[in-house]
């Protein structure tokens, strides 16, 4: 009977999970929307190999040319692929209480349990699109010696959800190390308005919960210390350190190697556009597409008023349309999105060509690779699914991409 329902289970599953189907991912996350997918990253790593200088041998006079021939210097990226997993269970007693009510009944379970768990999945890939790899969701700025702290930026509400255990840091996850929550680190209630997170009744700093909590201190979800996909704030970096990043110091040319940046913004949202559009088009690209938060794009159609002028774009799988303003930059037009998963104080202008999110397999598949797309807990009488995405971020000319400040 138990392997009956196991089988029953994964063909109800093959039936109304469809791998191929990522409207549910690219939706309101444009940035994952409309980057270049490639599902076959097999192997150990992939080497992406940047052309840095070009021959350094050119003059008006020949004897200096000749004098200064040199080969041109070649850095080379080991990316590897990084892991982002869900796990959801289904007891045996909702199992049977719900094939007790027909088969539409444990659809509707399944079908339950499989959005919570694409929306989790989902939460966290689009938000690494952005990040460095580290894994911090927020930085806390008060309520620590309570059971109620509160976000530094109340926008990053959105990066938690109730049930969520969590772990801190002084550091952002590229460097220190982590304290490991305890008991207490588990949020129970959510103020999405507020930017606030309350635990289960023990103070945030205590050894039950993240020992030693302080203020400035960074979040993240139990497990993803230094371990999360490596978005555009890692290959775009606000500044540039010795630090390797897949193997490469990319201080011998901040530029070619980690992409433009401005130190500081102009005095409008459209102005901040313009002098980052105008800075990659300097560096040799064509950026044709900007990504900045929600509450800055309001603010740039405040600033556009009549001048507005609006453009429509398409995911790559064109199950999912995305409406934007059009900039006219140095390099053409480009094309401006909303993102509620980018820093609210960042703007990130890319020719969107010299990025692909590469996956082994489908992101957010379900692990069925033995045919059983359930499996029975050793533990618990429950049946367990597993999601997973396996993959990394890859930009080929870092260069003709670039970040501001958002004012």
């Amino acid at each position: 009977m138990a392997a009956s329902a196991v089988s029953n289970v994964s063909e109800i599953l093959k039936t109304i999970y469809t791998p191929g189907d990522q409207k549910t991912l690219y939706e309101n996350a444009p940035l994952m929307g409309l980057v270049k997918k490639d599902t076959g990253f097999k192997g150990k790593d992939r080497a992406v190999t940047l052309r840095y200088s070009p021959e350094p041998g050119g003059s008006a006079t020949f004897a200096s040319a000749q004098a200064n021939k040199n080969p041109s210097k070649y850095k080379q990226f080991i990316v590897t692929r990084r892991t982002d997993y869900v796990l959801s269970s289904l007891t045996t007693e909702l199992y049977r209480a719900a094939k007790g009510g027909g088969e539409a009944a444990i659809v509707d379970a399944l079908q339950s349990i499989l959005f919570g768990m694409k929306n989790t999945a989902k939460r966290s890939l689009v938000t690494s699109l952005y990040r460095n790899g580290g894994g911090s969701r927020a930085q806390v700025q008060s309520g620590m010696a309570t059971n109620t702290i509160t976000l530094t930026n109340p926008d990053d509400i959105v990066n938690f959800e109730v049930g969520m255990k969590l772990d801190g840091s002084a550091n952002d996850g590229t460097t220190g190390a982590v304290t490991t929550g305890g008991a207490a680190s588990e949020i129970v209630a959510i103020d999405r308005d507020l930017g606030t997170l309350t635990n289960t009744g023990a103070n945030w700093n205590a050894a039950t919960g993240i020992n030693g909590l302080l203020a400035n201190w960074h979040l993240f979800r139990q497990g993803d210390f230094g371990l999360t996909l490596i978005g555009l704030d890692g290959w775009i970096p606000s500044s540039v350190s010795a630090t390797l990043f897949y193997g490469v110091d990319r201080t011998a040319d901040s530029e070619r190697l980690a992409g433009c940046r401005l130190s500081t913004a102009g005095a409008t949202v459209e102005e901040t556009i313009l002098n980052l559009l105008k800075r990659v088009y300097r560096a040799g690209g064509s950026p044709d597409h900007v990504f900045l938060h929600p509450e800055k794009f309001n603010k740039l159609v405040k600033e556009l008023g009549s001048k507005r002028t609006y453009t429509d774009a398409r995911s790559s799988d064109a199950s999912v349309g995305y409406r934007g303003l059009v900039i006219e930059g140095q390099g053409g037009q480009a094309k401006v999105f909303s993102d509620p998963n980018c820093q609210v104080n960042t703007i990130w202008a890319l020719t969107l060509d010299t990025w692909k999110l590469a996956t082994l397999g489908e992101p957010m598949s379900l692990l069925d690779e033995d045919g059983n797309m359930m499996l029975r807990e050793s533990t618990a009488d429950a049946l367990e699914l597993r999601m997973a995405t396996y993959g990394a971020l890859i930009c080929d000319a870092p260069a003709y991409n670039g970040r501001a400040p958002a004012p």
